[in-house]
C-alpha cells in the first residue's frame, strides 16, 4: 500500500501508462500525490492548490501530460 498521505484519500486517477497514479486528500492542507504503483514510490507532491480537499483528479487521456484537480471548496476550484 502507498502510505505517504497525511489525511484521508478521497480521489484517485490512473495515468494512461497504467502504472502512475495520482491521489488527492482532504484536510487543512490538502495534498495531491503522484506515485509509481509498482514501486510504491512518490514521484511528486503538490500542496497549496486547494482548500478543504481534492475531490477529483484526471490525467489527460491521450498522453497523461496534464493532471486536472478539482477542489472541495464552495467554487469547486480547478487547477
Amino acid at each position: 500500500f502507498y502510505t505517504a498521505h497525511t489525511d484521508e484519500v478521497v480521489s484517485l486517477a490512473v495515468h494512461p501508462d497504467g502504472r502512475t497514479v495520482a491521489t488527492g486528500q482532504v484536510g487543512a492542507v490538502p495534498e495531491v500525490h503522484v506515485w509509481d504503483s509498482a514501486a510504491l514510490s512518490t514521484l511528486a507532491v503538490v500542496v497549496g492548490l486547494h482548500r478543504v480537499g481534492v475531490s477529483l483528479l484526471a490525467f489527460s487521456p491521450v498522453d497523461g501530460d496534464y493532471l486536472l484537480t478539482a477542489g472541495q471548496d464552495a467554487w469547486n476550484t480547478l487547477a
